[in-house]
Formats: structure tokens, C-alpha cells, sequence
């Protein structure tokens, strides 16, 4: 049953090892999000994204950690 709270569970041999919200309930990234989670997924560390964007190591930790929320990882 898909609803507001619904939930999303991937399993394997029977274990739950992840869980996230129906993709109906999921947050959209922002852009900035989406940037971050982009230069990760090619390999940059944290520290040369926050070189290329030109902002905070410190904000570019909280903007990965909300992108990996939403996303439910």
C-alpha cells in the first residue's frame, strides 16, 4: 500500500539492507545538492568538491548528507 510514509525496503537473502520512502515521497535534490552528489559519484573527495564549487568543506558535508537522505542511502 503506497501512502505518505510509505516505505521502501531492499532486501537480500531475506535481510532488510536498506529501507527509503516511496520515490512518490522522496525530496527533490536542489541543484547544489545534485552538484555534490555529481562530482562524488566521479571520484573527487569532499575536499576538492568544496575547491570546485568554491564553498566549505563543512558545507559540502552537510550537502552530501542531506542528498544521501533524500535519497534514502
Amino acid at each position: 500500500m503506497a501512502g505518505q510514509g510509505s516505505k521502501v525496503q531492499v532486501q537480500v537473502d531475506g535481510a532488510v539492507i536498506a529501507e527509503a520512502p516511496e520515490p512518490s515521497v522522496r525530496r527533490p535534490l536542489s541543484a547544489r545538492e545534485h552538484q555534490v552528489v555529481s562530482l562524488v559519484g566521479e571520484g573527487k573527495s569532499r575536499k576538492e568538491v568544496a575547491f570546485e564549487l568554491n564553498i566549505a568543506h563543512a558545507t559540502v558535508r552537510v550537502l552530501y548528507a542531506r542528498a544521501r537522505k533524500k535519497l534514502g542511502a
